[in-house]
């Protein structure tokens, strides 16, 4: 009988690890990856250690299909985030279940929770432009995007010639905002509806100088951006998933 109990214990053993190895290899699980749709088969997952931080690590994730396992690729890279931290968006998790900030416009902290990604915006060539699997908006001076609450467009990228009414006092205009908006991402934060005053004009873009906090964007140095922006396919349901370490879980 002791020889037939080590048998067995050997095998829970065995079926523990197997466990453990499998889960491992499914990559990030954790409250929020748990909020990524099911055809999303590719994560832009930022971790900061806590609401306060000013900067963090980006790893990019994907998979084969719905319910395979995520599998990492490249390596992490260092980004900055809001001067104020990180406070919680309005996007594809659930509202009100986990305790932190709330973004607000002018707050500084750049939003927390599960993301789509929308269109690449920049200055890029032609035939750079014809290589992405994202739509593409090029920067030309008429385009803004708009983050006055009171504005119709408020949290909109628009191109002022064709807005009959403009009805906002406040936005940035993309092309005097220098090298940091040379290539970048929308993220789509506060769309579904617009909430006015919750927070707008939300990026990925370029760095600042050596480094420094976001006014409430992800800014990361231009050659990871632009590994990042390569990668994407819109076909593949791309979402950024961002907060602190205890809710965005990566292996180690």
């Amino acid at each position: 009988m002791p020889g037939v109990w080590r048998a067995v214990g050997v095998l829970v053993c065995c079926a523990l690890l197997a466990a453990v190895g499998q889960a491992a290899d499914r990559g990030p699980s954790s409250p929020l990856m748990a909020h990524v749709p099911a055809e999303s088969l590719q994560a832009v997952v930022v971790e900061a250690a806590n609401w306060e931080a000013q900067t963090g690590s980006l790893v990019r994730w994907e998979r084969d299909g719905p319910g395979k396992a995520w599998r990492a690729v490249g390596e992490p890279v260092r980004v900055w985030l809001g001067r104020s931290g990180l406070g919680w968006g309005r996007g594809l998790h659930p509202e009100g279940i986990w305790k932190g900030p709330k973004k607000k416009e002018g707050d500084g902290r750049a939003p927390a929770g599960v993301f789509g990604l929308g269109a690449v915006f920049g200055r890029l060539d032609g035939q750079a432009a014809k290589g992405l699997k994202m739509p593409f908006v090029a920067i030309g001076a008429g385009l803004e995007c708009v983050d006055d609450p009171r504005s119709v467009h408020y949290n909109r990228l628009v191109e002022r010639s064709k807005v009959a009414s403009m009805d906002w006092s406040s936005s940035e205009v993309m092309a005097r905002m220098g090298a940091v908006y040379r290539l970048g991402v929308v993220v789509r934060h506060n769309e579904d509806p617009v909430v006015p005053g919750a927070g707008s004009c939300i990026f990925m873009h370029v760095q600042k100088g050596k480094g420094e906090p976001t006014v409430g964007c992800t800014a990361l140095e231009a050659g990871a951006l632009e590994d990042v922006v390569g990668w994407l396919d819109e076909g593949s349901g791309p979402v950024m998933v961002v907060g602190p370490r205890k809710l965005v879980a990566q292996p180690r």
